[in-house]
């Protein structure tokens, strides 16, 4: 950290005693300006105050110490001292700290450092992997205490901390570089209006507010912390930390959000982000439910397609056949709204990736269809598939399909389109009987 590395553990030196900040002040004239110097600048302190004045309003005082602490965390966040970031916190308030704002420096600095130092290996050994899980679950429970705190008399610095970072994570269209850089600047001029922050009325219990208004406005808060986090999570590549905090943000829309549309548009975007950090994470049942659960019916759908190209991509077929696809979504087709089952969908999907499939690719996708369909009693769809199947195969064999059979014998070719063709015949075998069978039933009723 250089010289401001310096500072800081003059700073933290100085936390002793009034008394020993005042005999540090007679000691060595030099180092005491300096420490001062930085904590005005942490702190927002007027630059009128004497040396002895501001050592005594940022040591003696526990709360402005705390929040002093949250704020100067903040500037090690942006500067990626993680570390630094931890041990900050310890010699301010210990290995359990109470305040909220401590509680959310420490467990940035937990969930940043998961991967920090990883090595370019994909296989981790299971004392590691069980050691980032512990860091995980440690992150995840401080940054939440710290959730709950957002709202107390105290928690001004990190409302202040928590309106910088998304205004971090808001400037994306530059380089990270020239991001950290002007990022910097802002935290000089914004941590200047830290003092009247703080003097101010608690958050949402201004005097022309009433309690629903109140609620809202700490559920607004509590909405945009979770984002915050999730995105954060996101970028260090943790992304078990930003799934529970995508969730944790939909259930404060429904507080957050009066305007209908509004909650639909924030739900259906969160539900999307769920759905992709369920996938990443290979939790599949968890990725169908929040597709189902999007209030969007065609971001839902979509998601449904999703999901069926991921797992057909993997790939993982025992997944793709055994998640439920059930409900009904209603759709615009062609300007009418109809409702379309969820399991069509799926057929539909399946069916036009196998239609414009290599028919040298692995696993084959008339294969997949056929097994799925199969798999749901739909004997017709399965027979029409096999057809289509073998139409392609016998087009390929006479260089009318690409060409991705040319290599191959013509009594191989034979045999496949033979076993094609009989399990056409089964398939259609399968469906008479089945429609033979329920019309008996029907008779017999």
């Amino acid at each position: 950290l250089g010289s401001a590395g310096d500072m800081l553990a003059v700073w933290l030196m100085l936390g002793g005693s009034a008394e020993a900040a005042a005999a540090t002040a007679a000691a060595d004239t030099d180092i005491w300006a300096a420490a001062a110097g930085f904590v005005r600048t942490a702190g927002g302190l007027s630059a009128r105050s004497s040396p002895t004045a501001a050592a005594q309003a940022a040591i003696t005082d526990s709360k402005g110490l705390a929040g002093r602490a949250v704020l100067l965390g903040y500037q090690l966040f942006v500067c990626r001292e993680y570390e630094a970031m931890r041990q900050l916190v310890r010699l301010v308030a210990g290995n359990h700290p109470s305040e909220a704002g401590l509680q959310f420096i420490l467990g940035l600095s937990i969930a940043c450092g998961i991967k920090k130092g990883q090595g370019a290996s994909s296989s981790l050994g299971t004392s590691e992997s069980d050691a980032q899980a512990r860091q995980l679950d440690a992150a995840v429970g401080h940054l939440f205490r710290a959730a709950a705190g957002l709202c107390n008399d105290d928690s001004a610095p990190l409302r202040l901390v928590l309106k910088l970072l998304r205004k971090c994570q808001g400037s994306s269209g530059t380089k990270p570089q020239q991001r950290d850089a002007a990022h910097g600047e802002a935290i000089g001029k914004d941590m200047q209006q830290t003092e009247e922050q703080a003097a101010a009325p608690p958050y949402g219990q201004a005097g022309d507010q009433g309690p629903s208004g109140e609620i809202q406005q700490e559920a607004k808060l509590k909405l945009e912390f979770c984002q915050a986090v999730m995105l954060l999570f996101e970028r260090e590549e943790v992304i078990e930390g930003a799934l529970a905090f995508a969730r944790a943000a939909i259930g404060a829309t429904e507080a957050a959000c009066h305007h209908q549309q509004l909650k639909t548009q924030q739900q259906a975007a969160l539900w999307s982000r769920v759905l992709t950090f369920a996938t990443e994470l290979g939790q599949y049942q968890d990725a169908y439910t929040a597709a189902l659960s999007n209030p969007d019916p065609e971001r839902a759908a979509e998601g449904i397609r999703r999901l069926v190209q991921i797992l057909v991509d993997h790939p993982d077929l025992k997944a793709l056949l055994s998640l439920p696809w059930a409900g009904v979504l209603v759709l615009n087709r062609q300007g009418v709204r109809e409702p379309v089952p969820v399991v069509e969908l799926v057929v539909d999907k399946l069916t036009r990736r196998a239609l414009h499939s290599d028919l040298s690719a692995r696993p084959n996708a008339y294969h997949v269809l056929f097994d799925f369909v199969v798999a749901w009693s739909s004997y017709k769809h399965a027979a029409a598939t096999m057809l289509s199947y073998a139409r392609r195969l016998r087009a390929a064999a006479a260089g009318g399909g690409g060409g991705a059979l040319a290599g191959q014998q013509q009594q191989q070719l034979s045999q496949v389109v033979t076993e094609v063709c009989a399990a056409y015949g089964e398939c259609m075998y399968c469906f008479f009987k089945r429609d033979t069978l329920h019309m008996h039933r029907r008779c017999m009723v």
